[in-house]
């Protein structure tokens, strides 16, 4: 947990430094299975502005996953280096807990899809092979001797044909 006491801040503010289980993220919600490598490592500043608690700073974690286009093994890590959280009339008394605000701001800034690279090839549609580390070899792309233009006309011949034989 990620918690302060407003009442011992001071008017230089007060650091807070620290790692977190990355247990606290549910990494388990994804679709795409997401394993965090290590702990949160967080580096925040607090301060007061009257009532108000302002906190910035950055937290970052490692994320191993596989790539959402090759399906190999893919680490990205998950910094989020710009975090603000801003709590109004703030109780004086006892702790305040961050870590709900710090995990909304790493999910936040988690990319839709973890590649291995950002210039992943990904995987052949006709025989599966992975661009990044082998050529191609199917069938697939040996039988088109057509060029584009003469295959997306015999394409669209084919799929509209049955519109020409209509009778209005």
């Amino acid at each position: 947990m990620i918690r302060i006491n407003p009442a011992n801040i001071g008017m230089e503010g007060e650091q807070l430094n620290g790692e977190e289980d990355p247990a606290l993220l549910d990494l388990s919600t994804f679709s795409q299975k997401i394993e965090a490598k290590g702990k949160i490592k967080y580096d925040l500043f607090a301060a007061l502005a009257g009532k108000d608690l302002i906190v910035t700073g950055s937290a970052q974690v490692l994320l191993h996953s596989e790539c959402a286009v090759c399906l190999d093994d893919a680490e990205y890590l998950l910094a989020k280096k710009d975090i603000c959280i801003h709590v109004e009339n703030i109780p004086m008394d006892g702790f305040y807990d961050l870590t709900d605000e710090v995990r909304e701001n790493l999910l936040l800034s988690m990319p839709m899809r973890i590649k291995c690279k950002e210039d992943c090839k990904g995987l052949c549609s006709g025989c599966g092979a992975n661009l990044n580390t082998e050529k191609c070899s199917c069938k697939k792309k040996k039988n088109s001797g057509k060029g584009k233009k003469e295959e997306e006309a015999g394409r669209e011949k084919t799929d509209w044909s049955a519109l020409d034989q209509l009778k209005f």
